[in-house]
């Protein structure tokens, strides 16, 4: 059975997550290869989500959101919200993609400001363009 042999089980971390929490994979494996199997397969199925919730939120930037629907901008709030917020919590602030995350972010908020002003304030609500 693949969990008996835990020469199955990869970094699953990158190094800079282990070098800030300071350790090792090997001391992961060591500990106990279960864990480490399950925080492998959590780190892929993190990377798929996070790349999902890109997909959508381009679909949806490119699709809805630039006509002006109103449901398109609560998809590109909770997208940021779920995109953004995790990342900068579960980030240390030594690496670049943690600033990169920053400085999305707050172009993340003025482009909703700006969105929910033309979108929400507009005097021609409901009415075709």
């Amino acid at each position: 059975m693949w969990r008996d042999s835990y020469s199955y089980i990869i970094v699953g971390v990158p190094n800079v997550h282990l070098d800030w929490a300071g350790i090792e994979w090997a001391d992961v494996v060591a500990f106990d290869a279960e864990a480490a199997y399950a925080i492998a397969m959590s780190y892929r199925f993190a990377g798929f989500a996070w790349a999902a919730l890109a997909i959508v939120g381009l679909i949806v930037l490119f699709g809805y959101y630039r006509g002006g629907d109103k449901w398109a901008w609560t998809i590109m709030l909770v997208n940021g919200v779920f995109m953004v917020i995790p990342t900068l919590l579960l980030m240390p602030p030594a690496m670049v993609t943690w600033w990169i995350t920053l400085v999305s972010g707050l172009f993340w908020i003025v482009a909703l400001l700006i969105g929910a002003r033309e979108i929400f304030l507009s005097e021609n609500q409901g009415q075709p363009q």
